[in-house]
């Protein structure tokens, strides 16, 4: 979350540079999910890159299958990446996403 600018951008510059070097104990990393599909479980490129920067700010990154049986209220956060089988398959992705929205 970006703070509201109050005219000292110098400030705003350290609480990011600050932000970008916490450390979290292991039980208080946030823990994020970047959904993929069955037909691209991995990370592509462009995902493995945020992956790596959120890794680099103390967040634990999994990629995860949106059909996955997964929990999906162990996640601090859901980031919808490359869900590209979801017109395939249009009932079961929005009642996931339905089913997302419960547990946030």
């Amino acid at each position: 979350m970006r703070e509201q600018d109050n005219g000292n951008s110098h400030q705003g510059q350290a609480n990011e540079g600050a932000i970008a070097s916490m450390t979290y104990p292991p039980a208080d990393r946030p823990r994020v999910a970047l959904v993929t599909c069955e037909g691209l479980p991995e990370l592509t490129p462009g995902d493995q890159l945020l992956a790596d920067a959120l890794t680099a700010r103390g967040a634990a990154v999994s990629a995860v299958t949106w059909s996955s049986p997964v929990d999906w209220d162990r996640f601090t956060a859901v980031v919808v990446r490359s869900t590209w089988d979801y017109f395939l398959r249009r009932a079961e992705f929005t009642g996931w996403l339905d089913e997302l929205e419960r547990h946030s």
